[in-house]
């Protein structure tokens, strides 16, 4: 069960079998199907219609982005955690963040700084991985600033 959800695994077993990684689409008997916007939507619960997430291409230092994500995750990025200024380590921080201790009483601050952390690693996993990569741009930075705004993008 998932989310209340039985899950089928005869039914995902079908679909991995009859998806073709060369075209992204499923091979059915009645021919060729894709994953629309409306499915993402649907499946994912993510908005297909707010403001865009493509991030800014900024130029930061090293020391910029460091104090940054600091600010904003609590997690010190130390420097084989950060790649030619642009990109940050994601076992590094998921380890920052499984080797921190998060108190019961922990303050509104604390927990958007774990939030964040957890988005951005989200981010960089889920919902724009590098294909074989453990690295995630520093671009995505600028949106885990304001939470509360976050349900507007798509």
């Amino acid at each position: 069960m998932v989310d209340n959800r039985r899950v089928d695994s005869a039914l995902i077993s079908t679909l991995v079998e009859r998806w073709q990684p060369e075209t992204d689409t499923f091979h059915m008997p009645f021919g060729e199907v894709t994953i629309t916007l409306q499915d993402v939507e649907v499946l994912w619960g993510l908005k297909v219609d707010g403001f865009e997430v493509c991030g800014n291409d900024e130029s930061y230092t090293e020391s910029q982005i460091k104090e940054k994500f600091y600010s904003l995750t609590g997690i010190f990025l130390e420097d084989r955690a950060v790649l030619n200024n642009k990109k940050i380590n994601m076992p590094y921080v998921l380890n920052a963040l499984k080797s921190t201790v998060f108190p019961e009483n922990s303050t509104d601050h604390e927990c958007l700084q774990r939030a964040r952390t957890i988005i951005y690693l989200l981010i960089g996993s889920h919902l724009f991985p590098s294909s074989g990569s453990q690295w995630v741009d520093i671009r995505y930075l600028g949106f885990l600033e304001d939470l509360s705004i976050c349900g507007a993008y798509s």
